[in-house]
């Protein structure tokens, strides 16, 4: 599913919408954001991802590892007990099998 809409704040279904006046009763439900939001953040969220964006963000999706900066994703990991989740899916060859 894609081109839904022409912008992300168009989609009534996101909280985008509700902090841009598409609905802003609904946006009295929101918390605000726990850090401070990157200037620029509509057209952050509006800018295409690039293919290595798209298959991080199927990576995470798919295998439900934290997204973000390598750096960044690896620590989140760490912390959360996620790192099986970077690792390739299935037994690792016999040949190796054991060794550290």
């Amino acid at each position: 599913m894609q081109n839904l809409v022409e912008r992300a704040e168009a989609w009534r279904y996101s909280s985008l919408a509700c902090r841009h006046g598409k609905l802003p009763l609904a946006a009295k439900l929101l918390d605000e954001w726990p850090v401070e939001r990157p200037s620029g953040w509509l057209s952050v969220v509006n800018r295409p991802q690039s293919a290595k964006e798209l298959d991080a963000l199927r990576r995470s999706v798919l295998r439900g590892c934290p997204y973000g900066t390598d750096d960044w994703a690896l620590r989140a990991a760490a912390k959360l007990g996620l790192e099986s989740s970077f690792r390739p899916i299935g037994r690792a060859p016999v040949a190796t099998r054991g060794r550290q």
